[in-house]
């Protein structure tokens, strides 16, 4: 019960006595919760993916130990024992083999993946992407161009002609387009923020200003307190309340 309580508070403490409910609520009800609050394991028969420090103390039949790239400044020792602690799991077979590296990897859970053509494919709708206020807000949409949206996107879960760019007048945010060039939607701050990390970690400085070949896969609706503020930037005679995501 103490340890449900820490995890409560980490992720939506207002103090270490107080949690934020609505908080708690949108972090657990992500599609890719906090791994705090995930099993390590899934069932007896499947996988189990984990670092060599949380494999200690476990055994299995067959592992896949993955090697870091080589790091000049690391301690030779250290990594030594670190190694043979994930090479002793094994019970029957070992296979070892090189970890991603610079290939892959995530920004607060975003993942992406360098791919052949040294192009980048990034994770794009995790929470907080795109709120009401990026669907139909005044700064962005008319009413027309409001309703225009939302009933595309109603009419087309599953697409494949997406794409985004950057636009100054809303201060260097991306615009979801279709082909048509029909804006959807704005992508949020917290996205541009993300790029930009993925930017420095590829060595692809400046941040993508156009992002090609944008697919969804499906839509949710986004529901919004009658007392939330963002209401108050959404467009009169769109239901903010619910609106096609």
């Amino acid at each position: 019960m103490e340890r449900a309580w820490q995890l409560m508070i980490e992720v939506a403490g207002v103090t270490d006595q107080l949690v934020d409910l609505h908080r708690l609520r949108e972090v657990l009800g992500r599609s890719s919760p906090p791994v705090l609050f995930t099993s390590p394991e899934y069932g007896d028969n499947g996988p189990v993916v984990g670092t060599i420090h949380a494999s200690k103390g476990r055994e299995a039949d067959n592992v896949y130990l993955f090697l870091p790239p080589r790091d000049e400044d690391a301690d030779v020792d250290e990594e030594t024992r670190v190694i043979y602690v994930g090479a002793t799991r094994a019970r029957l077979q070992l296979s070892v083999g090189d970890a991603p590296g610079r290939q892959s990897g995530n920004v607060d859970g975003r993942t992406w993946k360098r791919l052949r053509t040294d192009k980048l494919l990034i994770e794009i709708g995790r929470a907080g992407d795109i709120d009401a206020e990026g669907l139909v807000g005044v700064s962005a949409f008319s009413e027309k161009k409001a309703h225009d949206a939302q009933a595309f996107i109603a009419a087309n879960p599953i697409a494949q002609d997406f794409f985004a760019s950057a636009k100054e007048e809303l201060q260097w945010n991306m615009e979801l387009l279709t082909s048509d060039k029909q804006r959807i939607a704005i992508l949020s701050n917290g996205l541009r923020a993300d790029l930009r990390e993925i930017a420095t970690a590829t060595n692809r400085w400046p941040q993508p200003g156009y992002i090609a070949h944008i697919r969804s896969i499906g839509l949710r609706t986004l529901v919004v307190r009658s007392d939330d503020r963002v209401l108050a930037a959404c467009r009169v005679g769109v239901p903010c309340e619910e609106v096609k995501l």
